[in-house]
């Protein structure tokens, strides 16, 4: 008697579990299919419009600082000057820009390579010739900051 207790207590004990266990696995699915997938990118949710600025690194001169300003009409202005080179350091170029596919790159045209730039929260990432984000000791010197206007 008290293994047909013992039995019958495990095998109600069993069912419910089950139950519970594929109910949770059936809300989780539906509750994927439910929340659509997150559309964001810096294109659509940043404030990317503003001057940036920024120290490059350089091979033979002290650091390249580097402006940029990109305009509601899809126009940049890009000045360089290169510190500790004289004369002739200063150079200004002015263009247009575009997005990638990717929505968080932009391509600066009338520039030779690399002329692309990762768009993140207050800053541009200056990207290598293959479009990549620079990594190594000097990375953060490849980012250009966003100027603050009040």
């Amino acid at each position: 008697m008290k293994q047909l207790t013992l039995m019958i207590s495990a095998l109600l004990l069993f069912a419910l579990l089950s139950c519970t266990f594929g109910n949770t696995h059936r809300n989780k699915e539906q509750l994927s299919q439910e929340i659509p997938p997150d559309k964001s990118n810096a294109r659509n949710s940043l404030d990317y419009l503003g001057t940036y600025f920024g120290v490059l690194p350089c091979a033979d001169c002290e650091g390249i600082s580097t402006t940029i300003q990109l305009l509601p009409d899809q126009n940049y202005v890009l000045s360089y000057l290169y510190k500790g080179k004289e004369p002739r350091n200063f150079f200004e170029q002015r263009g247009t820009w575009s997005w990638e596919d990717d929505n968080t790159t932009i391509t600066l045209d009338n520039r030779e390579k690399p002329n692309q730039y990762k768009v993140v929260e207050n800053a541009l990432i200056h990207l290598d010739k293959n479009g990549k984000i620079i990594t190594g000791e000097l990375a953060e010197h490849y980012r250009l900051k966003k100027e603050q206007t009040e």
